[in-house]
């Protein structure tokens, strides 16, 4: 497609396109959350689809703090152009399963209820946990941006921080009869230098080159124009955090029995046994909790003659059941500092024995 659009509510582009007879044409549901955004956009010879995406990166949200976490997909029920803090801004979760015994019954019962049959977890297996490393080199908990005026000759630095941002948006705690809706995926416990984590920004480090004048000859990241300014400074950094939380959550592999009003984007919880042998709770502490469903398989088998229908879901959580201890350990370790050069080889190859 080529297309400008002019100052029109990005919501209002995506819309657009969806059901443009010339475009995608789609007949399909389509489920939308509002934005404050009015663009300025030109496509240049883009697949829709393509141009969409390009669209949601820059959005923020109108109902959730201004989110920059726009995401468009499709499931069984249509298409879906939200943030993801709405997809975490679930009071109740639609299912709860549990890790069961199948064949220990209920007191007083003959055969195993309905109920518990249908949300029995079948199988499940940790697919990832948090990686401090890994988070700092893709800027999760902080970030520096450079916004380069090559007229002016001026920069301008924006900085993120994981922990300082993380009640600005939803998360899959918010409603939680369990755990805490504040316990960031990483300790706030300061270094011998009282750092925390997201102190250090330069970890990541991003680039925009811009060329707006601006009054009194300096550059402002949010003027004031007849179109909504799309700069990366207003979205770039918490989107990526966000995203980058995203990836690293804890994040489940379960199967449970066949389910079909099951979608991506769902709130689901989760109770899980406890396996700490000297543990009192019941429910694990760690991993029992809720989750969102970021990706969905339906198994439809047969076998024995039975026909099996199986439900395949990864689940992640981008929070702690509790906040991780504040209380760290020093990287000092009273080592010896001397420099050792290894020697290479022998000194007598008539020391050579076997």
């Amino acid at each position: 497609m080529t297309q400008a659009f002019s100052g029109e509510p990005s919501v209002e582009i995506v819309k657009k396109i969806f059901r443009d007879e010339d475009l995608l044409n789609s007949k399909k549901e389509f489920y939308y959350e509002e934005t404050t955004n009015n663009f300025k956009f030109v496509s240049p010879s883009m697949r829709p689809f393509d141009f969409i995406n390009s669209v949601a990166r820059r959005c923020l949200s109108k109902e959730y703090n201004y989110a920059p976490t726009f995401l468009f997909y499709e499931t069984v029920k249509g298409y879906w152009f939200r943030t993801i803090d709405s997809m975490m801004d679930t009071k109740n979760p639609r299912f709860v399963f549990k890790e069961e015994t199948p064949n220990i019954l209920p007191e007083g019962h003959k055969k195993p209820e309905v109920n518990t049959t249908l949300t029995n977890i079948l199988s499940y297996s940790l697919m990832s946990s948090t990686d401090v490393m890994m988070n700092m080199r893709k800027g999760m908990y902080g970030s520096n941006l450079l916004m380069i005026d090559l007229v002016n000759k001026t920069v301008d630095n924006h900085n993120y921080n994981y922990f300082d941002d993380f009640a600005e948006d939803k998360h899959v705690d918010e409603f939680n009869l369990y755990g805490s809706q504040n316990a960031p995926l990483g300790s706030q416990a300061r270094d011998d230098y009282g750092n925390r984590l997201s102190d250090y920004d330069q970890s990541k480090t991003y680039m925009q080159a811009v060329d707006r004048e601006a009054p009194n000859g300096l550059y402002s990241a949010r003027h004031d124009g007849q179109y909504d300014y799309s700069g990366t400074d207003i979205w770039l950094q918490r989107r990526m955090g966000r995203f980058s939380a995203i990836d690293s959550a804890i994040t489940l592999r379960i199967e449970v029995p066949g389910n079909t009003s099951l979608q991506v984007g769902d709130m689901v919880g989760i109770d899980m046994r406890n396996q700490g042998m000297l543990a009192e709770d019941e429910r694990d502490p760690i991993y029992s909790g809720r989750y969102l469903i970021s990706k969905l398989k339906h198994e439809f088998a047969r076998g024995d003659g039975v026909y099996k229908h199986r439900s395949h879901m990864e689940v992640i959580r981008d929070t702690a059941v509790k906040p991780l201890s504040s209380y760290g350990v020093t990287h000092q370790d009273g080592g010896n500092p001397i420099d050792v050069l290894v020697p290479t080889g022998a000194e007598d190859p008539s020391d050579v024995t076997y």
